[in-house]
Order: structure tokens, then sequence, then C-alpha cells
């Protein structure tokens, strides 16, 4: 939204449907032959050079919001970054110095206190394409990452897998939702058909069914 903000007000004049449609125009004239792509890039530098320098002139400069905490690993002040995965914390060094964490706003959990069961470090919460997850602060020294949330351990439930013999278990899909598997998946995908719940009858239903069964005319 900021990037679509500054490009609206500094570069309007080529960011717009009329100036791409007539760019596109141009470039299929330059491909059949018909315009010199050499004078065509002197006219439209003749036009773009000026803005840049414009903004990079006239653009305010977004101070990053400091943590009021200091890097781990190098010392420098923490700060505030947007990145493709939400709001986090880095390192004001950067790329010299590659220390992230999540911000704890965002997670609950990141208020807790974990150490690396690998090197002892504490772990920190980042974000993935997956979701948040548990890493060691150490890294890339120490490459350990560890789950935000445990998954659900299988239930036993007494019952035999009719199709291999093994243990039948609950377990909880990706969905949240319970069911009952052979223990020995993947090998065995058997799955245990559960019998739908009826839904509960109303009064006027269970009367009716009653006068029903005692063959006694009703309206």
């Amino acid at each position: 939204m900021l990037t679509d903000q500054k490009l609206q007000e500094f570069f309007s004049k080529i960011i717009n449907v009329e100036y791409t449609a007539d760019m596109e125009k141009t470039l299929d004239v330059i491909a059949e032959g018909d315009e010199d792509y050499i004078k065509f890039l002197h006219e439209f530098y003749d036009d773009f050079e000026p803005l840049v320098d414009k903004a990079y002139e006239d653009m305010p400069k977004k101070e990053l919001e400091r943590v009021g905490r200091t890097c781990p690993q190098c010392g420098g002040e923490l700060v505030y970054r947007n990145g493709r995965f939400g709001k986090f914390i880095s390192c004001i060094n950067f790329p010299k110095c590659r220390y992230s964490e999540t911000d704890e706003t965002d997670i609950p959990e990141a208020r807790e206190h974990r150490t690396c069961p690998n090197c002892g470090a504490d772990m920190i919460i980042k974000k993935g394409r997956f979701g948040p997850f548990w890493a060691c602060s150490n890294y890339p020294e120490c490459k350990t990452i560890v789950p935000l949330k445990e998954k659900a351990k299988p239930e036993p439930t007494g019952e035999k897998c009719p199709e291999c013999g093994g243990d039948l278990v609950r377990r909880k899909s990706r969905f949240g939702t319970w069911f009952v598997g052979c223990s020995n998946y993947p090998k065995c995908r058997y799955i245990k058909k559960e019998p739908k719940k009826k839904a509960p009858e109303t009064p006027d239903a269970a009367e009716e069914k009653t006068e029903s069964s005692r063959g006694e005319p009703h309206a």
C-alpha cells in the first residue's frame, strides 16, 4: 500500500493505464521493425529520469520504528519491518546482520521462553509460508526448528484394523476434525466410517410417532 501510494505521488505520469497501453502499441511496432528501439528508449528516459531524480530528492524517508531492545548477535538496535509473512522484528544493521524474530504482539506463544534442545541458545518464533514456528536464535550455526504447536497424539481405541490387524486410533485431521484410522498409516489407509448422527426429534414428531404405534387415528 505504501509503495502504491508513493508511485502514484511521484510517478503518476507513467503509472497509469493510458501510458501502459501506448507503450504496448509502441513495443509491437518495434517488434515488427517499424520503429527504432534506441530512439524510443531515449524518449522514455527523457521523461523517466527527471521523475526518478525528483522522487530521490523529495520523497520523505520512512524511519524504522524502534523496538527498544538491542540485537543479541551484534548489539545493534532492533526495529520493526514488514515482510511477505507480516510484521516482524530484525536488526537495523541488515544485511550485515540477519538476526530476526517474530513480533510478540501477533503470537501469544512468543511470550514463552524456550531453549534450543541442541545448543542451549534461546529460541525465537519466526514466520514461514506454513505459519509460525520456533527457531534457534543461534542460526545459521544451529538450524534447529520446532513446531509452534505440537501435533495431537493418536488416541488408542482398543479396536483392531479389519484390513491389516493393526491398532485403530483416533487422529486429528488437518481440518481440526477427529477420525478413527489405522495406526499403520501410510502403509494401511483404512479409515473407519462413523455412523451419521440422527437429528433429535421434535416434540410434535415424537408424539405423532407414538400415536402411530398405538394404531390410533390422528389428524
